[in-house]
């Protein structure tokens, strides 16, 4: 009988393990994933023909469709600069803003998030990034209800002087983000 014990063991051990291998895939496979936000094709081509605004009092530069306008504010007691480009409550249409801020990176943000806490909507993705070989940071919102606005993003990156933020409510937003440059 001992002999049939040392026998059923190694079975016993090859069942288990094979039970626990089972379990362990099924709880993997049907663990979700967060979902892939897909992203507009960054391309030269799509803004070749885009008009460029130019800033030379903060010194940076970013590319617009040719059909909106800029339309700037400068010195007001919050921004140093602020220029929208098209009419945000047109939903059909791109719009988005830059604008330009006496902060470090980090107060910025708070900024921006705090703005935020008093609309309807939920920050979904906070990601350190980089924009022309700065620290950056992206915010993505999504509206809590849908009748309340689209998604939103910004993007938050400081030059060392001053924060600049990029805030779009289209899907563009990688396209006109990439046309944002520093000047020397």
């Amino acid at each position: 009988m001992v002999k049939n014990s040392r026998g059923f063991a190694p079975i016993l051990i090859v069942v288990i393990v094979g039970i626990i291998g089972v379990v362990g895939f099924f709880v993997i496979k049907q663990t979700p994933t967060a979902p892939s936000i897909p992203t507009p094709e960054t391309s030269q081509e799509s803004t070749e023909n885009w008009n460029t605004y130019i800033n030379s009092q903060y010194k940076y530069s970013v590319k617009y469709p040719g059909h909106l306008s800029p339309q700037e504010e400068t010195e007001n007691d919050v921004y140093l600069n602020f220029v929208s480009f098209g009419n945000i409550s047109d939903e059909q249409n791109i719009w988005f803003s830059a604008s330009v801020r006496d902060t470090k990176i980090e107060d910025e943000v708070r900024f921006v998030k705090w703005q935020s806490s008093h609309s309807l909507v939920t920050l979904v993705k906070e990601e350190k990034i980089t924009v022309n070989g700065y620290p950056a940071v992206r915010l993505e919102y999504e509206p809590q209800r849908p009748d309340v606005g689209k998604p939103t993003t910004f993007i938050i990156v400081n030059n060392g002087k001053y924060s600049f933020t990029i805030n779009t409510r289209t899907k563009p937003f990688d396209q006109i983000l990439s046309t944002f440059k520093f000047l020397d």
